[in-house]
């Protein structure tokens, strides 16, 4: 049995195992005009919650693949790459923003992930997209993404090579709700 974080009735987020690689994969196929090869699915295997397959109605409709990347200054912290996000057209113009809606349900669910890592700690999160690409920039914008920087022929087989790096950080809550209930204990 897969796990699933159920969101709806209609929505849930599944993890990325060997009996839903192939969705995965199709997804990919399907969405993106880049072929990812055995080396980035082993990757996005090991990756645990920061890879998630989007269920609508039991099928698959969108997907979300990040890397945790140590940081280079300090070995506490790390950031995470978001390595693909997408979602199939027929799922992107149901109405009520659906598309969007699907890719911040995912989006979200890596982001909370992030906020409870303690060890290392995630200072953000990043990652690269076309800088034609408008739609997603101002996706990625009402997501809480900024743009960092220009990486001039970043993609090689495809046209349009420049990208932006797209940053959003990660804020910590480092008290959870036990430990706030305890302190108000402590100080009645």
């Amino acid at each position: 049995m897969v796990p699933a974080i159920t969101n709806s009735t209609r929505i849930t987020l599944v993890s990325v195992t060997n009996d839903t690689l192939r969705d995965l994969a199709d997804l990919h196929s399907r969405v993106f005009p880049i072929v990812y090869g055995q080396k980035f699915y082993d990757e996005v295997l090991n990756a645990g919650e920061l890879a998630k397959i989007v269920y609508y109605d039991n099928e698959y409709a969108g997907a979300i693949c990040c890397r945790k990347e140590p940081s280079k200054y300090a070995n506490f912290t790390a950031r995470v790459y978001m390595m693909t996000l997408g979602v199939l057209k027929k799922y992107r113009n149901l109405g009520l923003g659906m598309y969007t809606l699907k890719c911040s349900i995912l989006i979200e669910h890596i982001v909370q992930i992030l906020k409870r890592q303690s060890d290392p700690v995630i200072t953000s999160i990043y990652l690269h997209v076309q800088t034609v690409n408008e739609a997603a920039i101002r996706f990625y914008g009402r997501n809480g993404f900024r743009i960092q920087s220009v990486v001039p022929n970043y993609y090689k087989q495809i046209e349009n090579r420049d990208a932006y790096i797209l940053v959003r950080p990660i804020f910590h809550a480092y008290e959870n709700e036990e430990q706030q209930q305890q302190k108000q204990y402590v100080q009645i």
